[in-house]
C-alpha cells in the first residue's frame, strides 16, 4: 500500500485527500469552508451544499468543492428551509424570555 507524499510548505493540506478519493467528509469540507462542522451540516441537510450522505456521514465530492470555491454556496431547498425556520421558531417560543445561555437567575 502506497502513501500519498507528505504535502510541501505551500501546499493545502486537503487538497491531497480530494486527489486521492475525489471527495471528503463534512469535517474536512468545513475546514476547507472555514466554517463550523454545525454550519456544514446545516448546509447539507438545507441542500445548500450537495452533500451526499454515506454510511450515517456527508460527503461533499470535488466538483461541489469547486463549485462553492468560484460561486460560494447555492440557495437552500424551499420546503426544507421552511421546515427548518419553523423549528427554530417553535424553539424560541418555547424557551424562557429574558433569560440566555450561561445566566442565572440570581442578581449581581
Amino acid at each position: 500500500m502506497t502513501h500519498p507524499p507528505p504535502s510541501s510548505p505551500g501546499e493545502d493540506p486537503g487538497t491531497l485527500v480530494i486527489k486521492d478519493r475525489g471527495w471528503v467528509s463534512l469535517r474536512e469540507f468545513a475546514k476547507i469552508a472555514n466554517v463550523t462542522y454545525m454550519t456544514a451540516r446545516r448546509w447539507a441537510i438545507l441542500e445548500i451544499i450537495k452533500a451526499t450522505p454515506v454510511g450515517g456521514q456527508f460527503r461533499v465530492y470535488e466538483d461541489e468543492i469547486r463549485h462553492f470555491l468560484q460561486f460560494g454556496t447555492r440557495r437552500p431547498n424551499p420546503e426544507k428551509h421552511a421546515v427548518w425556520t419553523a423549528k427554530r421558531k417553535e424553539y424560541s417560543a418555547r424557551s424562557i424570555p429574558g433569560k440566555r445561555k450561561g445566566q442565572t437567575n440570581a442578581e449581581p
